[in-house]
């Protein structure tokens, strides 16, 4: 054992002696059987509750956080999922933080638990308290039963989760600013993280300081201080003193309980150390950290939506005037390339495959206002920066004196060396063209009202600084968006299968989960507060099946002979009635639990009216596919033209009406196999109204392999589009009764 682990050893052992430990059996007692089974249900485990309610509830939370805390969590929200019976978005306390607010050793668990998982990565915490755990309990003369890393974490998590409604960055804020210049040489979140002899000292002497008015900590620090801050005076109440080179500052009144120590440069102390002192001031006990124990936990860097891109920029040029101005030329910009854009593709909607998104002006505007920290804008001066040449693609070389002066002015601190102003520009547009991504994929969010409090990672996984300047697509959105929710937990593969992702009481959802018809889906992407919770069970992911088990067979099923075959209906000249050829039998959600997941589809079950009276076809369906087949689906803006459920029509030229969704079996009138689809017609117009399960499953099948899905239920409106057109594949539409006559139900790919 290195000497600093002895030492730390022979601490836990006197300070447990000062202030004793509850016991583990009478922590556990005090809940009932449906409240431990709902806690273990929820993600966390009682028995590892109690392991740190012995050692962390010792400690006495300060009255007025106490309060406030109880207030925010007090109360919880739950919201239903249209496509989703079982499963529910749940927002606020779980069972975890419930219990706590009436228990004070699991209320001040709960607080501190919920303040270290804020601050840092979650997995490297818990490998790091784990060793705490393990340092603590050597020389222990009774048996001590430590977590496992499966169910610490679990136990992290929840806590993190339900208590995320909690603010703990503006109270790091508030310390920071009056620290900012004088003791924080490095960027503020890179010292917050403590280091592990730093934690589990803190575990044992700040409860000991507590009890014991005339003890005194001393800490000497590279890193952690700001936390130590948060943590003591914050969170305990205790009075804190500051003293570097620089400054010497107190937080809170009374007699100093913690002094901490931060001399010279950050980045060069090689050590730390923790010492408990007696009232006056002699040495009881001391840490001194080695190289090893001495490095920091990573951090976990989160910032709120809003002013999340002002303080992104703040960190990477510091000058509040040229933040200013570069969040108006970035939403500027975005403005310009959707408009750009939008033109561009206003002559040929029926190309905007692959689900194109044109986001509305003030989508932009309110995207930005957002990110920007309630950004004001002046009509007139926005108006220049539109009619100016776009800062995010033009060579600034030839624009130069077109430049805003704020931008002139950062540039020219450096006018004697060309090559430092150069770097200065690449990086001014290389984070313009950053900013101007992340804007534009939130301007695809449908409620961004909601969303002032989404905790956002200021450093997210796999997302690089060099990016295109385009329009996202919804899948490249929604990839996009889950990076900077999910932060280090991101995992492009499972993302990829997912209808629902959710980190720090948040989820990020597709459509398709909230709607029962394919005509109802939006483009947008949903974020709520809440996490997925069935029966009690809250799991972070809602995937498709084939995620965890790609060799699942999604084609057809039948039953009792049962087909749906292609069969064209009606051809042109024909007189077709409007109804439903492909009647559904049945549709439920299949749920299946996994130790992270919730593993869901949906079947669906059609009759097959020409073969036995009990026979039908099935198939099933995920709810990320379907989002993705309505991706791919083309929607035509709102018509007036009016067309009765069960009404004769002439089916017009270049137009064929079918029934059955079951690929490729195609029974012609005329049962001529030399004609082909294209020689047969253009538009192809499926019988489907008044079943959405039909629609779904004939989505699914993807007759024709079209190019091009118009969803609509409108045949003037599809044979117009092909005739603009002009030439290509056959297009695929589908026909919904809406009420007592058709129209359109489409999605906005253009406008949102």
């Amino acid at each position: 054992m290195s000497s600093s682990s002895a030492i730390s050893t022979q601490l836990t052992v006197e300070l447990t002696n000062l202030v004793p430990l509850a016991s583990i059996a009478t922590l556990i007692s005090r809940a009932s059987f449906q409240i431990l089974r709902s806690i273990a249900r929820s993600g966390s485990d009682p028995f590892t509750e109690a392991t740190l309610a012995q050692i962390l509830g010792r400690g006495v939370i300060e009255i007025n956080l106490a309060r406030t805390f109880r207030e925010i969590l007090g109360q919880n929200t739950t919201y239903g999922l249209s496509a989703l019976n079982e499963i529910l978005l749940e927002a606020g306390p779980g069972p975890t933080v419930t219990r706590s607010l009436t228990e004070n050793d699991y209320f001040g668990t709960v607080v501190q638990l919920s303040l270290l998982t804020y601050c840092h990565d979650i997995e490297n915490l818990t490998q790091n308290l784990i060793k705490a755990l393990e340092r603590r309990s050597v020389g222990s003369k009774e048996p001590v039963d430590l977590p496992s890393h499966t169910l610490l974490k679990g136990t992290l998590e929840a806590c993190r989760t339900q208590t995320s409604r909690f603010q703990w960055e503006s109270w790091y804020q508030a310390i920071e600013v009056l620290l900012h210049g004088v003791v924080l040489e490095l960027k503020p979140y890179e010292s917050r993280p403590l280091t592990l002899d730093l934690l589990q000292a803190l575990l044992d002497m700040l409860p000991a300081i507590q009890r014991y008015p005339d003890s005194v900590i001393r800490i000497e620090a590279t890193t952690g201080f700001v936390t130590v801050i948060v943590w003591a005076y914050i969170v305990l109440g205790l009075t804190v003193t500051l003293e570097s080179d620089k400054t010497f500052k107190t937080f809170g009144q009374g007699r100093e309980k913690v002094i901490v120590i931060c001399r010279g440069s950050l980045i060069m102390h090689d050590s730390s150390s923790v010492s408990l002192l007696d009232e006056t001031k002699d040495l009881q006990f001391r840490i001194t950290s080695n190289h090893e124990s001495d490095s920091p936990l990573e951090p976990e860097c989160r910032y709120p939506a809003h002013g999340y891109g002002r303080k992104h920029l703040l960190f990477a040029f510091e000058e509040a005037a040229l933040v200013d101005e570069l969040s108006h030329r970035i939403t500027a910009s975005c403005l310009r390339l959707a408009g750009q854009t939008f033109d561009d593709r206003s002559k040929h909607i029926s190309d905007a495959t692959q689900g194109e998104i044109f986001p509305s002006r003030f989508k932009i505007m309110d995207a930005g206002s957002l990110l920007f920290g309630d950004l004001q804008y002046d009509s007139k001066y926005f108006q220049e920066m539109l009619d100016a040449p776009c800062l995010c693609t033009s060579n600034w070389a030839q624009i130069g004196p077109n430049l805003p002066q704020t931008i002139t002015d950062y540039l020219a601190e450096y006018e004697a060396d060309d090559v430092n102003e150069n770097i200065r520009a690449r990086n001014v547009k290389r984070e313009m063209r950053y900013m101007s991504l992340i804007v534009l994929n939130f301007a695809t969010i449908k409620d961004l009202s909601s969303c002032q409090n989404l905790p956002l990672s200021l450093y997210p996984r796999g997302v690089p600084m060099q990016v295109d300047f385009r329009l996202p697509t919804a899948t490249q959105s929604f990839q996009f968006l889950a990076k900077f929710l999910l932060g280090s937990a991101y995992d492009a593969q499972k993302v990829d299968r997912a209808a629902l992702v959710s980190a720090w009481g948040w989820s990020m959802l597709v459509k398709s989960i909230d709607c029962d018809d394919p005509s109802d889906v939006r483009p947008e992407i949903e974020i709520r507060e809440g996490v997925p919770t069935r029966f009690d069970e809250r799991r972070p992911w809602i995937l498709d099946e084939w995620a965890y088990n790609p060799s699942s067979s999604w084609g057809a099923r039948s039953h009792n002979g049962g087909s749906a075959q292609y069969k064209c209906t009606s051809v042109p000249g024909d007189r077709a009635v409007l109804q439903n050829l492909s009647k559904a039998r049945n549709s439920m959600c299949q749920v299946t639990v996994t130790n992270d997941a919730f593993i869901v589809y949906k079947q669906f079950e059609l009759e097959d009216s020409d073969s036995k009276p009990d026979a039908w076809v099935g198939t099933r369906i995920g709810f990320r596919t379907m989002q993705e087949m309505c991706w791919r689906t083309i929607a035509l803006p709102y018509c007036d033209h009016r067309v009765h459920l069960g009404e004769e029509i002439e089916v017009p030229d270049g137009v064929w009406c079918f029934s059955g969704v079951e690929h490729p079996r195609i029974k012609w009138p005329d049962d001529n196999p030399q004609l082909t689809m294209e020689d047969r017609g253009w538009v192809h117009a499926g019988l489907v109204a008044g079943s959405s399960a039909a629609r779904w499953v004939l989505l699914s099948t993807r007759i024709s392999a079209p190019s091009r899905l118009l969803l609509s239920l409108c045949i003037e409106c599809n044979k117009e589009q092909e005739a603009r057109k002009g030439a290509g594949l056959s297009t695929l539409i589908l026909i919904r009764a809406d009420d007592e006559s058709f129209r359109l139900q489409g999605v906005q790919y253009r406008h949102m």
